[in-house]
């Protein structure tokens, strides 16, 4: 590929990228579910981003609390 092409995954397909190489995401049509899987994760070291944002998006929630996240234990003090 030619820097600044997309790569169109279909359903089901992944992409294996080397270190250090900027990507990022996105749904075209509808809502996908996609995550990203490294060696280390380290925020303050390894990862850099072009747009700051938080590490976990806000989840309304509108259930009673089943399963915690690893940031949400101090919800329970």
């Amino acid at each position: 590929m030619k820097p600044g092409e997309t790569l169109v995954l279909k359903p089901g397909q992944g992409i294996c990228l080397p270190p250090r190489l900027y990507h990022r995401f996105w749904a075209e049509k509808a809502f996908v579910l996609g995550w990203e899987i490294s060696m280390v994760n380290d925020d303050q070291h390894d990862n850099y981003f072009l747009e700051p944002g938080g590490r976990f998006p806000a989840i309304e929630e509108d259930e009673p609390v089943k399963w915690l996240l690893c940031g949400e234990y101090g919800i329970l003090r």
